[in-house]
């Protein structure tokens, strides 16, 4: 018996209906189990796989532990590339836990001899990138290229994530990649010892790509970015007399 059409449909839509393998767009519903062996038909058993990898993974017997945890894998991408603003909220602060707090940040900071209340991040670090990228407009490959100067010890993230990044510094005012270096240009030196820091202790950072750190950092020190791209924080009391390195013109904020 095949699946019920209603655990088709959540199976589909959690894959945003693309294979969880290879993550091409129109996908069967394969049963991990067989049904001849005891399978249920039920949304634990199913991954959305294309008919390619469905023909090439889904008759061999030793590849069901990989088939299931590719499709818990795609359910999370999945789950957090399109989150709506409540869950993105929860996410940064799950990763805030693992991430140095605005009192750590302040000690590096003060530490690295530059003002604790952020004023001098809005100067741009005399360790620059290359002065044709400063001068490039912020294009999804002139942002590649800066994330990539930025933080060499994160790992890169993917096309996705690039282009969402991409869309919401635009969305945020920012136009080229002298103006957002401006604000995360004296995160460099920060965020490589904090990971060369959790590396040495054991721990793997190797969930946390370079576009997370940018928009971290991004919703710590741009009042701008904040309140377009995180409305629920920005409104929170937390963050009312926040020190932002870069922040809303007086009258915007009067009216916000």
């Amino acid at each position: 018996m095949p699946f019920p059409e209603a655990i088709k449909l959540v199976v589909r839509q959690r894959a945003h209906f693309a294979c969880c393998i290879c993550h091409a767009v129109g996908v069967e519903i394969h049963h991990i189990e067989p049904q001849a062996e005891g399978g249920p038909d039920a949304e634990e058993n199913g991954a959305p796989l294309c008919p390619s990898c469905h023909e090439i993974y889904g008759a061999n017997p030793t590849k069901r532990k990989f088939i299931r945890e590719a499709r818990d894998h795609w359910y999370s991408l999945c789950a957090n590339r399109y989150a709506s603003d409540a869950s993105r909220i929860e996410a940064m602060h799950d990763l805030l836990k693992n991430l140095p707090t605005k009192t750590d940040i302040g000690e590096m900071i003060t530490a690295a001899g530059i003002a604790s209340d952020y004023s001098m991040l809005s100067a741009t670090p005399e360790d620059s990138p290359d002065s044709a990228l400063l001068s490039q407009p912020i294009t999804a490959l002139s942002l590649k290229a800066y994330l990539r100067w930025l933080h060499r010890s994160v790992r890169h993230c993917g096309a996705s994530m690039l282009d969402e990044l991409h869309t919401s510094i635009i969305a945020s005012g920012y136009r080229s990649v002298e103006e957002l270096h401006a604000t995360l240009g004296r995160t460099k030196e920060v965020v490589a010892d904090f990971f060369a820091d959790k590396r040495d202790d054991g721990m793997s950072m190797d969930h946390v790509t370079d576009a997370a750190m940018a928009q971290l950092f991004l919703g710590i020190f741009d009042e701008i970015y904040c309140r377009e791209n995180y409305p629920n924080a920005y409104a929170s009391a937390q963050l009312r007399g926040h020190a932002w390195a870069r922040t809303l013109p007086l009258q915007e904020k009067s009216s916000a």
